[in-house]
């Protein structure tokens, strides 16, 4: 399976960008904050930009709206992503520094929304999403962090493209859940 990934660098980037788009669906598909759908807030502000202007005809049953939604708010991620993987479009082996210093960025940042919202998460979400939304942030971390010791250890492509499809999954399925009252 490795030989083939780093045999089709192209397509497997364009594969971890549907992989991206996946996460980014399933954290926006349902009208409310759930543990399959934490409503990760770089989904969630694309989604409340174009929810309003999606209530048009095709769209008027809220499960078709809201497919809708996923859909269109997950793609800003898949295109970030693979804009930022363009030179791992090459076959790029080693895990860059910019892709390094911008996980310990995204984590720092996730820390303080989690510590910050904590509070917020209990009052209106309850105890069991707001444990387990922080559970699913502490094994994303784990796994960014396994993923780039491998990687470190021995360059491979797979391991680079892991590392950055897990960080921008993350990112878009979990990594700053929707913690409080909607709006």
């Amino acid at each position: 399976m490795t030989e083939w990934l780093e045999a089709q660098p192209r397509t497997a980037t364009l594969l971890g960008a549907v992989l991206v788009a996946a996460f980014g669906f399933a954290s926006m598909h349902a009208p409310v904050p759930t543990l399959v759908s934490p409503f990760s807030h770089p989904g969630a502000l694309v989604a409340l930009l174009i929810t309003d202007w999606l209530w048009v005809p095709p769209f008027r049953s809220i499960s078709a709206h809201w497919a809708a939604v996923g859909v269109l708010a997950s793609l800003p991620l898949s295109v970030l992503f693979v804009a930022w993987l363009y030179p791992l479009a090459t076959g790029e082996k080693a895990v860059p520094t910019r892709s390094l210093i911008l996980s310990v960025a995204l984590t720092v940042v996730c820390a303080e929304w989690l510590g910050s919202g904590w509070r917020y998460g209990l009052e209106y979400q309850g105890a069991l999403y707001t444990t387990v939304v922080v559970g699913y942030n502490v094994l994303c971390l784990t796994a960014l962090t396994l993923l780039y010791i491998t990687n470190r250890v021995t360059p491979r492509f797979w391991s680079n493209l892991a590392f950055h499809t897990t960080l921008f999954s993350w990112v878009a399925w979990s990594a700053f859940p929707w913690l409080g009252e909607l709006p």
